[in-house]
Formats: C-alpha cells, sequence, structure tokens
C-alpha cells in the first residue's frame, strides 16, 4: 500500500500482517499518429496499421501503486505471517474498508478463521471491492490471537488511500419543445490512455432517450454509442456525447418538472485490459418556467421554396388556471427572413384549462437558408403579452436548389 500506515501500539506480536494491494505493470506506450474511421484516409491507414493503441512490445514495471480511480476493482492481498519459533492458535482477521459514508467488510465471518498457524507458516486472503465514491479511504484490519499459554492478543492496522476521478465530465443541457438535448464532454483526466467500451445515458422513468452518437445505417441495434473502431482515449483527450430526451406517454407533468435528468454511465479499460465501470451523479437542469400560454409549431411542409407561401399549423394550449380568449398578433419588426401573410390580431376563441385549438399560418419567406419563425404574439384579454421570438427554425430553398 502507497498509504499512511497507522498502529495502535509497539508490542512485538508473533504474527505479522502485510497488506499488498495488487497492481499491474503496463505497456510502454507510444503516442502515434491516428485517424478515425469517418476520415478520408482512414481504410488505407487501418488496414496497414496493425497498433492503433501505440502500444509498444515492452513492459513497464510500475515505480509506484499508482492511483486509484472511481469504478475501478480495489484489490489487495492480506497475508498473515507466523514470525515466531511456537504455535499460534485460534487466529481470526477482520478487513473493513470505509470512507466518510459508508463501511463494509472485506473479510470476516468463519472463513477468517484459522485455527492454528505453524511457525514460519502464513495464510494468504485475496479480498475485492468496487470504488463508487471519491475521496478519502480507510482499511482496518483487526487480528486476533491466541498464544501457547492461552493468552489472547490483538492488534489493529490501517491504512488510507485516496480515489480520484479518471474523467472530467461537464453536462449542457438545452430545453426544446417536449425534448431536451443534453451534451457531455467526456476528457480522460489522466497520464495513461484508456479503451472506452461505450457511453450510455440512463434516464429518469419519465424520460426516453435516444442515443444521437449512433450512426444508424452503420452501427448494428443496440450498440450504445458511435464510439470510433480504435475507441482510443489518450490522457487528456476530449471527446463530445450527444442525447436527446423525450417525454414519455402520460408522464408530460413530471418531464415539465423534473430536475433530474438522468446519469451517464461509462465503461472503460486500462492498457491491461482492467475493467471498470462509473456511473456519475444526477444530472441537474433548472425546469423552464411555466407560461399561462404555450405555442408550439405542430406542421410544416417538407420544402419550402423561397418567396412562395406557405402554411404551417401551430397549436396554442392554455396553461392558466382560468378560461381564456387569446388573440394572435404579428410583430413585423422582429420577423427577419421569414413573414407573416394576414390580419394581425385574430381572436382564436375561448380556450378552457388545459385544452388546446389548433390554428393555420400563412407565411412567406424573404430570404434563403435557414431561417426562424420569430414575430408572433399572444395577447389575453387582461393585457398580458406573451411574445415567440423563436418558434422554430426552418430551411428556406431557391429555386435552383428545388429542381
Amino acid at each position: 500500500m502507497t498509504s499512511n500506515l497507522i498502529t495502535n501500539s509497539t508490542e512485538v506480536h508473533p504474527i505479522s500482517l502485510r497488506v499488498m494491494r495488487l497492481f499491474k505493470n503496463g505497456f510502454r506506450v507510444n503516442l502515434n499518429a491516428l485517424c478515425e474511421p469517418d476520415d478520408v484516409c482512414s481504410d488505407l491507414f487501418l488496414s496497414n496499421y496493425n497498433e492503433p493503441f501505440g502500444l509498444s512490445s515492452f513492459l513497464v514495471l510500475p515505480a509506484t501503486p499508482g492511483k486509484l480511480h472511481l469504478g475501478e476493482e480495489f484489490t489487495c492481498y492480506l497475508s498473515l505471517y507466523n514470525s515466531s519459533s511456537f504455535d499460534v492458535f485460534s487466529i481470526s482477521i477482520k478487513a473493513k474498508l470505509e470512507n466518510t459514508n459508508n463501511s463494509v467488510f472485506l473479510v470476516d465471518g468463519p472463513n477468517s478463521q484459522i485455527a492454528k498457524l505453524k511457525p514460519k507458516d502464513n495464510n494468504d486472503f485475496l479480498v475485492s471491492h468496487t470504488i463508487k465514491e471519491l475521496g478519502k479511504y480507510g482499511l482496518s484490519c483487526i487480528v486476533s490471537y491466541t498464544k501457547m499459554d492461552g493468552e489472547k492478543k490483538s492488534f489493529k492496522k490501517s491504512y488510507e488511500f485516496h480515489v480520484v476521478n479518471p474523467f472530467e465530465i461537464n453536462y449542457q443541457y438545452q430545453n426544446l419543445i417536449n425534448q431536451i438535448l443534453v451534451t457531455v464532454s467526456l476528457k480522460n483526466a489522466t497520464i495513461s490512455p484508456m479503451l472506452l467500451e461505450y457511453v450510455k445515458f440512463i434516464p429518469r422513468h419519465c424520460f426516453g432517450v435516444t442515443d444521437l452518437n449512433t450512426n444508424i445505417n452503420d452501427m448494428p441495434q443496440g450498440v450504445s454509442s458511435r464510439i470510433s473502431k480504435i475507441k482510443f482515449l489518450k490522457g487528456g483527450e476530449l471527446r463530445q456525447f450527444c442525447f436527446r430526451l423525450d417525454q414519455q406517454q402520460d408522464q408530460e407533468i413530471e418531464f415539465r418538472n423534473s430536475e433530474n435528468l438522468g446519469k451517464i454511465e461509462i465503461c472503460w479499460k486500462k492498457t491491461m485490459g482492467e475493467i471498470a465501470i462509473l456511473i456519475e451523479e444526477p444530472i441537474l437542469r433548472k425546469p423552464p418556467q411555466r407560461q399561462e400560454i404555450e405555442l408550439i409549431l405542430i406542421d410544416t411542409p417538407t420544402e419550402i421554396i423561397l418567396e412562395q407561401p406557405f402554411n404551417v399549423t401551430c397549436e396554442i394550449k392554455n396553461r392558466s388556471l382560468s378560461i381564456l380568449s387569446p388573440k394572435i398578433s404579428f410583430i413585423r419588426n422582429k420577423m427577419k427572413g421569414v413573414i407573416c401573410v394576414g390580419i394581425s390580431g385574430q381572436l382564436i376563441g375561448s380556450l378552457a384549462q388545459n385544452c388546446s385549438k389548433r390554428i393555420t399560418l400563412s407565411l412567406f419567406a424573404i430570404k434563403p437558408g435557414l431561417q426562424t419563425i420569430a414575430g408572433l404574439r399572444v395577447e389575453l384579454s387582461n393585457d398580458r403579452k406573451f411574445d415567440f421570438d423563436s418558434l422554430a427554425d426552418i430551411l428556406v430553398l431557391t429555386n435552383c436548389n428545388s429542381e
């Protein structure tokens, strides 16, 4: 163990306890120039290059046991050795791993009992536990035994070590209409390369998730994310993953009000093949403020041509606790690439609580390219006004593009 040893006594005992953490040697890594399968030269490069991971045939012995990372398996040997010249009886050992929040016994019970240990004999225990929390950990070992004269003795040893996160993870989310886009930035915070097995999003029950990293035409069904064939993440390298959350059936209220979106699960391997799984803390968001009136774009034409009128279908919904009589108006100075055609200030009619009504708007595109439908205002009888300056983005084609 590379940690501080704490003993409760200076007494010399006939039995000694050695605690050794298992740490494997590594390969010497060459930082080669790699390319992704989507690159132009990927076929030539990947077909003639058999070491994309950058590994040589040389092994490197560890100078220190290294850091323990979140999600890894903590494995160590506990070795009891009788260094005296007489037998020791009724030996038992208890090993407890604990941090500030939890504790777990790694060795305890009948399997940790030894009836007799002869001189110069030893008895070993192999213990392991998956690390699921960051911070400082303590491994406490208590050994009790009985001497030949019947005197009972015990001693305790404690070891401390720290657990760090192998990744730097940042989240961004964007609230859309009945959808949420979540972007995850994943950076290898270690100095060693690693292999990403998968990165997936585990949503709450009110959300359905779509992995936007998947290339549907190229990847088999059920693959969590489109990580490259190499799956190589160098030390300090960063990658991004995007997921779309949709509303589950009959979960509208919880979809809108839930702060907890879900968790990210990451599975990776080190150079010697040690596998680790990390489940991050829940991703939290600030739910969008709920307005009394909602205006949602329901349907648009499959093709929108420059300087040709077209119709769109919108849905207006009453989210208040009373009956409303809204009217829709157009704000001309907020309309840039798309303008509304028709009479401003049309009465929509009476809307009861949680009821909706569909309306058709006539629009006219005056600029090509990606344009925003904006400049719509819903007014209520109590003089309250709700502006919708980014109802949707549409692609406007010229006559040449349509042909």
